[in-house]
């Protein structure tokens, strides 16, 4: 069965690392294309297509216009490549809860695709240090408490509702290769 891995996590977490780590798991590169709403990107051997654009440090689907470009983007990588797993994430999904909730259910059911989320965690004090070092700027310590707060508000009610299987990652103080082998353990059980 295909998967969906959707990826959460507030500025910093290293949500754009990780979906670059999956799609090295299957090959040496991978390639950028384009298509009419915006960029995607395609694991060497065409096991994983992302949302976005992965040859930047970050950013990944931010590169994309608009919310809605998102969304049309993923269906048209679940009908373009019906045989890749789908990488998506994005700093937006942290502060939504009901559009990605009915969309991942609409992916569940009508689509027979397995929604898997994975949360990244980062305390405030490390997602301004990351942003900062990346940014060479300081960031808004208001946007980035709301964005950490608002991560750990989604695990709570996607948690309640128990419909897409989860994992909860810590990323505070570690490597990207402990980071994706905490997610390899959590992939390769299902």
């Amino acid at each position: 069965m295909r998967n969906l891995i959707v990826i959460y996590g507030c500025h910093g977490a290293g949500k754009t690392t990780l979906a670059k780590n999956i799609l090295l798991s299957d090959g040496l590169d991978f390639s950028e294309y384009q298509n009419k709403y915006g960029k995607y990107t395609l694991s060497q051997n065409k096991k994983y297509v992302a949302v976005g654009k992965y040859t930047i440090n970050c950013g990944g689907a931010d590169s994309l216009k608009c919310t809605q470009d998102y969304y049309n983007m993923l269906y048209e990588l679940i009908f373009n490549y019906p045989k890749s797993s789908i990488i998506i994430e994005g700093i937006f999904l942290s502060g939504l809860f009901n559009k990605p909730l009915n969309e991942f259910l609409k992916i569940k059911y009508q689509y027979n695709i397995n929604v898997l989320q994975v949360f990244l965690l980062a305390d405030t004090k490390t997602s301004y240090n990351r942003v900062a070092n990346r940014s060479g700027r300081l960031p808004n310590i208001k946007n980035i408490k709301g964005k950490v707060n608002s991560v750990k508000n989604n695990i709570i009610k996607f948690r309640q509702l128990n419909e897409f299987p989860n994992v909860i990652i810590n990323t505070i103080g570690k490597t990207k290769e402990e980071v994706y082998g905490e997610f390899r353990q959590f992939y390769e059980k299902l």
